[in-house]
């Protein structure tokens, strides 16, 4: 959670002040916006037989999860595994969320090492050196050869 987010809330998660609940609520909108927007104009899809009309469906959706953040692609990732719960084709479609996650800005794994090390220092300066090239990238994390 970014610091500026991460004080607006109380250790049990809840608002700590009106600003951190409007900062809250923002967001939820935002996401709201985000995701519901797409997936409502193609939900008369899912009434229709065809193949493509449900295609078309399941791609926006695994679109609004990658834009909705790391927790939400968690949840799609989840919910690939689940055959049992939801039709195979979705499931098959969400599990493109395993392996098709792109890698973020160099500039934010530098910004996140040197704040873990709560130094003020490069991160090359930390570690003597730092690929420029991730080694592989997940939605939650990104690993780089130093």
């Amino acid at each position: 959670v970014p610091e500026a987010e991460s004080a607006s809330l109380s250790l049990d998660g809840r608002p700590r002040s009106a600003l951190g609940a409007l900062r809250l609520l923002a967001r939820a909108f935002a996401l709201g916006l985000l995701l519901l927007r797409p997936l409502l104009l193609l939900l008369p899809a899912l009434l229709l037989r065809g193949r493509a009309w449900q295609s078309r469906f399941e791609r926006a959706l695994v679109h609004a999860l990658e834009r909705g953040g790391p927790c939400l692609t968690k949840l799609g990732q989840w919910a690939s595994t689940r055959p049992d719960v939801l039709p195979a084709s979705l499931c098959a479609t969400l599990g493109e969320l395993h392996s098709r996650v792109e890698p973020h800005a160099l500039e934010l794994s530098r910004a996140a090492i040197s704040a873990s090390f709560g130094a003020t220092a490069p991160a090359e300066e930390l570690l003597g050196s730092l690929s420029a090239a991730p080694l592989g990238s997940g939605c939650i994390a990104q690993v780089h050869r130093a």
